[in-house]
């Protein structure tokens, strides 16, 4: 459908004359004439208003621009990625993550992707996920890691992590964890908690509009809980610390089982059947060119994901059990 001499038909939009549009291609007027009368011909559709001067396009002709310029584009990206590859995979990548995750994942994550790729510099813009919308519209990330957003008003594609769990945090010193740490283990090898019986606990939920917030009130409600208190922040430091020294709960994801600093009386529950948990990946808008380099880094983040990976085989030894 699209023909050698596209840059012709580019010129007549652009010029609005088919003699000014000749001159600058250096034809005659009459061979030019005789492109767009073959062209529109093949296409079986007139591609331009002649009744007005300067011609201007029709709806079709609007349609077959627009497929010209995403050809030219997809060109363009794809000798921005063969010059990647031939310049030793050189070039610079900048992801988005909340700032929780990267304190714990970017300290494994970035050593390991340098050491391969030394020539390719990576930006992180931290902060929180409902920021990443307007990070994404502006072009300042190439794409997020995060969980797959509800809310977002643009057009976005995912590729799936998968599932993390969510887990309840409790004081050890709390009657109802001692109680529940009392249970069976749950397959997984995790304490068990049945999540009726926090309803009138205290609990620390993240600040509204983050998506942790938002899915822990939709689980607690849909389990009829009614908590007495529910204090925020939209620090997850905070709210583990707090736990640690109240007799608040609150809830971690399960990347949080990596963090060297979950304070000793600070026990980590599965709840919910099914089990509480949410959809991690890697996010960008559905227009977005991923270039090589940018490729890298996601495949790199796709590999610590991996069932088999020793990032998150470690961590399952890292949980609070406390003497049973």
């Amino acid at each position: 459908m699209i023909y050698r001499n596209y840059d012709y038909f580019l010129t007549i939009v652009k010029t609005g004359s088919l003699t000014k549009a000749a001159e600058i291609l250096y034809i005659t007027q009459p061979s030019l004439s005789k492109y767009l009368s073959r062209l529109e011909e093949n296409l079986n559709i007139q591609l331009f208003d002649r009744s007005r001067s300067p011609l201007t396009l029709t709806y079709a002709g609007k349609l077959y621009l627009e497929y010209i310029n995403t050809i030219i584009r997809m060109n363009q990206q794809l000798q921005m990625s063969f010059d990647e590859i031939r310049n030793d995979e050189a070039g610079e990548v900048t992801m988005g993550i909340a700032s929780w995750r990267s304190s714990i994942i970017m300290p494994t994550l970035l050593p390991l992707f340098h050491s391969r790729y030394p020539n390719i510099k990576v930006n992180v813009i931290e902060g929180k996920s409902y920021s990443f919308e307007s990070a994404m519209m502006n072009n300042q990330v190439d794409f997020c890691y995060m969980t797959i957003p509800s809310n977002f008003s643009m057009a976005v594609i995912h590729e799936s992590l998968g599932m993390e769990k969510i887990y309840l945090a409790g004081n050890a010193d709390h009657p109802a964890v001692q109680e529940a740490l009392k249970q069976p283990l749950g397959p997984n090898g995790m304490p068990c908690f049945d999540v009726k019986k926090l309803n009138d606990e205290r609990f620390i939920n993240m600040k509204p509009g983050q998506r942790l917030a938002q899915l822990n009130l939709q689980f607690f409600d849909s389990y009829q809980v009614r908590f007495r208190e529910i204090w925020s922040t939209e620090n997850m430091d905070t709210a583990i610390n707090m736990v640690n020294c109240t007799d608040y709960f609150t809830t971690v994801p399960a990347l949080g089982r990596r963090m060297n600093y979950i304070p000793e009386k600070v026990v980590l529950f599965e709840v919910g059947d099914p089990v509480f948990e949410w959809e991690v990946a890697i996010v960008y808008p559905k227009n977005a060119h991923i270039s090589h380099v940018t490729r890298l880094l996601i495949d790199t983040i796709q590999e610590l994901y991996r069932p088999d990976s020793a990032f998150f085989s470690e961590s399952k030894e890292q949980v609070n059990v406390v003497d049973r």
